[in-house]
């Protein structure tokens, strides 16, 4: 007699084992479009599965790019490994590409180019979909105080940024004191191994990629300069412990010296370090006296080495490196020597831009 249930059972574990073999052996052609050094991540991890270097995986077996210019970090990676590289703008032929890779490319591409591809084009972008579309996601989670943020890879769309569909997400929690630059190196890891997997079953994945909600959705505009501006007269110790957290080393953080330069602040003392402090005792030492509601008071704090600025809300914030125009870098004792000891104190500076 006939067990067709056993029948059943082996040819259903066969078609597993073809799929996973179809799995494994999943082989591609891609084109990857990038330029910074968050892009850089996803590159080098394409680049280990090029058919010179097979994975168990995946295969690439071409692998090109697309970037801006000669001088940035996607590619010089890509010519010290050999790989094609095109300049942008560029259209695509049809039939080229299996998949167009997109990270930090920060260009419209066109719908020919989206359409010439395979299976099309997917992004990987540094939030949690629909919330912060554009340029600056990892900075607006910091500025804001987000507890959590992450990255999704989506669809690439013609026309819009960042509105495909979803094919997978993954949540990082973000603490008081994490930075936007050290997030960004953590996200782009993150994101190149979520791309990665993706890529293992790129028709599984993009057959049950999901539409973004339509609630929540908020964008991230590009940085301007003056995002960077510090009043001490309207901001209080923690918006300023944010701003610097979120734009340095992306934009410059600065404050008006007396003279109406731009006064650039780096190497912030961890706020939630300095208002612990006895900060009441050590302006008796250095004033005589407390000055209350004095925004922009300055002063030198020798225990933390830093040029030390009273805020809005009476509490201090602390730099430990300042520059000003003609004179470059300094410490902040070379500050204190060179400039504050200098004016007649107590020394108060103030928004010189009403």
């Amino acid at each position: 007699m006939v067990n067709y249930l056993l029948i059943f059972s082996m040819f259903k574990r066969k078609c597993l084992i073809v799929n996973n073999l179809r799995r494994c052996q999943s082989s591609l052609s891609i084109v990857f479009y990038g330029s910074d050094a968050f892009s850089l991540s996803s590159l080098e991890k394409l680049s280990h599965h090029l058919v010179d270097s097979p994975s168990s995986e995946l295969t690439i077996n071409r692998l090109e790019v697309v970037t801006k210019n000669d001088r940035n970090h996607v590619s010089q990676f890509a010519k010290n490994k050999g790989l094609m590289v095109h300049h942008w703008p560029c259209r695509l032929k049809p039939d080229t590409y299996d998949l167009g890779v997109v990270v930090s490319f920060g260009q419209l591409i066109d719908s020919p180019s989206i359409r010439n591809c395979k299976y099309g084009m997917i992004n990987v972008h540094p939030s949690l979909l629909p919330k912060y579309r554009g340029s600056t996601p990892i900075q607006r989670a910091v500025l804001n105080g987000d507890q959590e943020t992450g990255v999704s890879v989506v669809t690439i769309e013609p026309k819009k940024f960042d509105i495909g569909k979803i094919l997978s997400q993954e949540r990082v929690a973000i603490s008081e004191s994490t930075k936007s630059i050290d997030l960004y190196h953590n996200l782009a890891e993150i994101g190149s191994s979520l791309l990665m997997k993706c890529l293992t079953n790129i028709e599984y994945y993009l057959s049950n990629s999901t539409e973004q909600s339509t609630d929540g959705v908020s964008y991230a505009t590009k940085l301007k300069k003056c995002d960077g501006y510090i009043d001490w007269e309207t901001m209080t110790s923690c918006t300023i412990d944010k701003i610097y957290r979120a734009y340095d080393s992306f934009i410059p953080i600065y404050c008006d010296w007396i003279n109406g330069s731009p006064l650039i602040l780096m190497e912030m003392v961890d706020y939630r370090d300095t208002v612990k402090l006895d900060w009441d005792k050590l302006e008796r030492l250095v004033f005589g006296c407390i000055h209350h509601d004095k925004p922009g008071l300055v002063m030198f704090n020798p225990r933390l080495n830093g040029i030390c600025f009273k805020c809005k809300d009476n509490k201090w914030v602390t730099f430990r490196q300042l520059a000003l125009k003609n004179y470059g870098k300094m410490t902040a004792l070379d500050f204190k020597n060179g400039f504050v000891s200098k004016q007649k104190q107590p020394l108060i500076i103030s928004n010189n831009r009403k």
